[in-house]
């Protein structure tokens, strides 16, 4: 099958002008967080329960609440879950730099290192 010129030229336009973004453009929810599991529901004493856990940390995990209308609910939820995304956030950067600052205040150290027991010790002289 032969094309002509301006079919080839109406092909080619059409891919450089295609969009290669992703087709769901919505925001991403609250409850959507990988280290976050909500869980929320009206109960039998006609309030709302929310209780929101993170899955990384169960130390940043909120206790379950009751409130009495599934606004203040969600507020709540919300806020538990920003919550813990800040201070996931927050823990890994600070990882990342106490490991940049180890490694190199180590490199130099290192770099005359010829075993573990040696390593062990330039190590501890860091830490204490």
């Amino acid at each position: 099958m032969l094309m002509t010129e301006s079919q080839l030229k109406s092909i080619i336009f059409e891919e450089i002008g295609r969009s290669h973004h992703t087709f769901d453009n919505d925001p991403m929810q609250y409850d959507e967080h990988p280290d976050v599991d909500v869980e929320m529901y009206g109960n039998d004493e006609g309030m709302w329960s929310v209780k929101v856990t993170c899955t990384a940390d169960s130390s940043l995990s909120a206790p379950m609440r009751k409130f009495p209308d599934e606004y203040s609910a969600n507020h709540y939820a919300k806020q538990a879950c920003e919550n813990i995304a800040r201070k996931r956030m927050n823990e890994n950067l600070i990882r990342k730099m106490v490991r940049s600052i180890l490694f190199e205040g180590l490199a130099d150290d290192l770099a005359t290192v010829y075993t573990g027991r040696q390593a062990k010790q330039m190590f501890a002289k860091h830490l204490y």
